[in-house]
Protein backbone atom coordinates (compact mmCIF):
# COMPACT_ATOMS: atom_id res chain seq x y z
CA UNK A 1 0.00 0.00 0.00
CA UNK A 2 2.80 2.57 0.73
CA UNK A 3 4.53 1.30 -2.70
CA UNK A 4 0.79 2.03 -4.17
CA UNK A 5 0.62 5.38 -2.78
CA UNK A 6 4.42 6.43 -3.80
CA UNK A 7 3.48 5.14 -7.01
CA UNK A 8 0.49 6.81 -7.38
CA UNK A 9 2.22 10.38 -5.95
CA UNK A 10 4.46 10.02 -8.63
CA UNK A 11 1.91 9.12 -11.32
CA UNK A 12 0.01 12.55 -10.01
CA UNK A 13 3.50 14.17 -10.00
CA UNK A 14 4.30 13.36 -13.63
CA UNK A 15 0.82 14.27 -14.69
CA UNK A 16 1.31 17.62 -13.65
CA UNK A 17 4.37 18.30 -15.18
CA UNK A 18 2.93 17.27 -18.17
CA UNK A 19 0.37 19.37 -17.85
CA UNK A 20 2.71 22.15 -16.96
CA UNK A 21 4.98 21.63 -19.80
CA UNK A 22 1.99 21.61 -22.20
CA UNK A 23 0.90 25.01 -20.27
CA UNK A 24 4.34 26.47 -20.60
CA UNK A 25 4.07 25.22 -24.32
CA UNK A 26 1.02 26.94 -24.90
CA UNK A 27 2.31 29.84 -23.29
CA UNK A 28 5.50 29.93 -25.62
CA UNK A 29 3.85 29.42 -28.70
CA UNK A 30 1.25 32.12 -28.25
CA UNK A 31 4.07 34.45 -27.23
CA UNK A 32 5.83 33.40 -30.55
CA UNK A 33 2.74 34.03 -32.44
CA UNK A 34 2.37 37.51 -30.53
CA UNK A 35 6.00 38.38 -31.42
CA UNK A 36 5.32 37.09 -35.02
CA UNK A 37 2.64 39.29 -35.81
CA UNK A 38 4.53 42.36 -34.29
CA UNK A 39 7.91 40.89 -36.59
CA UNK A 40 5.56 41.33 -38.98
CA UNK A 41 4.46 44.66 -38.45
CA UNK A 42 7.77 46.09 -38.39
CA UNK A 43 9.25 44.61 -41.30
CA UNK A 44 5.86 46.21 -43.00
CA UNK A 45 6.75 49.41 -41.70
CA UNK A 46 10.09 49.07 -42.37
CA UNK A 47 9.28 48.25 -45.96
CA UNK A 48 6.91 50.99 -45.94
CA UNK A 49 9.69 53.77 -44.87
CA UNK A 50 12.12 51.97 -47.49
CA UNK A 51 9.59 52.79 -49.98
CA UNK A 52 8.73 56.13 -48.91
CA UNK A 53 12.47 57.58 -48.68
CA UNK A 54 13.38 55.67 -52.45
CA UNK A 55 10.31 57.26 -53.76
CA UNK A 56 11.52 60.94 -52.17
CA UNK A 57 15.11 59.79 -53.41
CA UNK A 58 14.00 59.77 -57.08
CA UNK A 59 11.39 62.80 -56.88
CA UNK A 60 14.76 65.13 -55.32
CA UNK A 61 16.94 63.35 -58.56
CA UNK A 62 14.33 64.39 -61.00
CA UNK A 63 14.01 67.40 -59.77
CA UNK A 64 17.98 67.79 -59.65
CA UNK A 65 18.53 66.85 -63.15
CA UNK A 66 15.69 69.87 -64.09
CA UNK A 67 17.78 72.14 -62.53
CA UNK A 68 20.81 71.28 -63.85
CA UNK A 69 19.39 71.18 -67.33
CA UNK A 70 18.09 74.48 -66.92
CA UNK A 71 21.15 75.56 -65.79
CA UNK A 72 23.21 74.19 -68.32
CA UNK A 73 20.80 76.08 -70.83
CA UNK A 74 21.24 79.09 -69.25
CA UNK A 75 25.34 78.81 -69.16
CA UNK A 76 25.43 78.13 -72.90
CA UNK A 77 23.30 81.18 -73.50
CA UNK A 78 26.46 83.08 -71.57
CA UNK A 79 29.09 81.29 -72.49
CA UNK A 80 30.13 83.57 -75.03
CA UNK A 81 29.51 87.10 -73.30
CA UNK A 82 31.96 84.63 -70.27
CA UNK A 83 34.88 83.78 -72.80
CA UNK A 84 34.80 87.80 -73.79
CA UNK A 85 34.35 89.60 -70.63
CA UNK A 86 37.96 86.55 -69.72
CA UNK A 87 39.23 88.13 -73.02
CA UNK A 88 38.86 91.66 -71.81
CA UNK A 89 39.91 91.09 -68.42
CA UNK A 90 43.47 89.27 -69.80
CA UNK A 91 43.81 92.65 -72.09
CA UNK A 92 43.51 95.05 -69.25
CA UNK A 93 45.51 92.64 -66.94
CA UNK A 94 48.18 93.09 -69.77
CA UNK A 95 48.13 96.56 -70.27
CA UNK A 96 47.94 97.20 -66.68
CA UNK A 97 51.36 95.35 -66.31
CA UNK A 98 52.86 97.23 -69.14
CA UNK A 99 51.80 100.37 -66.76
CA UNK A 100 53.24 99.50 -63.83
CA UNK A 101 56.60 98.60 -65.66
CA UNK A 102 56.57 101.88 -67.27
CA UNK A 103 55.42 104.00 -64.24
CA UNK A 104 58.27 102.41 -62.26
CA UNK A 105 60.95 102.95 -64.87
CA UNK A 106 60.30 106.55 -64.61
CA UNK A 107 60.10 106.87 -60.74
CA UNK A 108 63.29 104.69 -60.58
CA UNK A 109 64.72 107.03 -62.97
CA UNK A 110 63.57 109.80 -60.78
CA UNK A 111 64.70 108.52 -57.75
CA UNK A 112 68.08 107.93 -59.26
CA UNK A 113 68.54 111.31 -60.16
CA UNK A 114 67.19 112.43 -56.88
CA UNK A 115 69.88 110.16 -54.80
CA UNK A 116 72.83 111.04 -56.97
CA UNK A 117 71.99 114.93 -56.27
CA UNK A 118 71.85 113.94 -52.66
CA UNK A 119 74.88 112.25 -52.22
CA UNK A 120 76.82 114.41 -54.81
CA UNK A 121 75.53 117.38 -52.76
CA UNK A 122 76.32 116.11 -49.18
CA UNK A 123 79.46 114.39 -50.15
CA UNK A 124 78.56 111.36 -48.44
CA UNK A 125 76.24 108.14 -49.20
CA UNK A 126 74.43 106.10 -46.85
CA UNK A 127 71.29 104.21 -46.76
CA UNK A 128 69.75 106.29 -43.71
CA UNK A 129 70.75 109.24 -45.72
CA UNK A 130 69.28 108.48 -49.09
CA UNK A 131 66.00 107.15 -46.59
CA UNK A 132 65.38 110.07 -44.51
CA UNK A 133 65.97 112.42 -48.12
CA UNK A 134 63.80 110.66 -50.16
CA UNK A 135 61.13 109.32 -48.03
CA UNK A 136 61.28 105.55 -49.27
CA UNK A 137 61.98 102.92 -47.00
CA UNK A 138 65.15 100.52 -46.48
CA UNK A 139 64.69 98.49 -49.02
CA UNK A 140 64.38 100.97 -52.05
CA UNK A 141 66.90 103.55 -50.44
CA UNK A 142 69.44 100.10 -50.66
CA UNK A 143 68.59 99.29 -54.27
CA UNK A 144 69.45 103.09 -55.11
CA UNK A 145 72.69 102.87 -53.13
CA UNK A 146 73.53 99.49 -55.32
CA UNK A 147 73.03 101.10 -58.47
CA UNK A 148 74.34 104.60 -57.56
CA UNK A 149 78.03 101.67 -56.71
CA UNK A 150 77.27 100.13 -59.97
CA UNK A 151 77.11 103.73 -61.48
CA UNK A 152 80.62 104.26 -59.76
CA UNK A 153 78.94 107.19 -58.03
CA UNK A 154 79.66 106.06 -54.51
CA UNK A 155 82.49 103.60 -53.65
CA UNK A 156 81.91 100.38 -52.33
CA UNK A 157 80.91 99.93 -48.43
CA UNK A 158 83.36 100.48 -45.60
CA UNK A 159 81.35 98.63 -42.71
CA UNK A 160 79.00 100.98 -41.58
CA UNK A 161 80.65 104.33 -42.40
CA UNK A 162 78.85 106.49 -44.51
CA UNK A 163 80.51 105.81 -48.31
CA UNK A 164 82.57 108.09 -50.08
CA UNK A 165 81.13 109.53 -53.39
CA UNK A 166 83.73 108.61 -56.39
CA UNK A 167 82.45 110.22 -59.28
CA UNK A 168 79.47 113.19 -60.16
CA UNK A 169 78.80 111.70 -63.69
Amino acid sequence: MTITIIALLALIMSCAAVVLALTIRKDLEKADAQQSVYAEELGQQVIDTAEQLRQQIADMTEQSRVLNEGFVDKFEGFKDDIESLKSDIENLIEDSKEGVELAEELSDDELYESAKEAVIAAGKASTSFIQRKLGVGYSRAAQLMDKLEDERIIGPANGSKPREVVGES
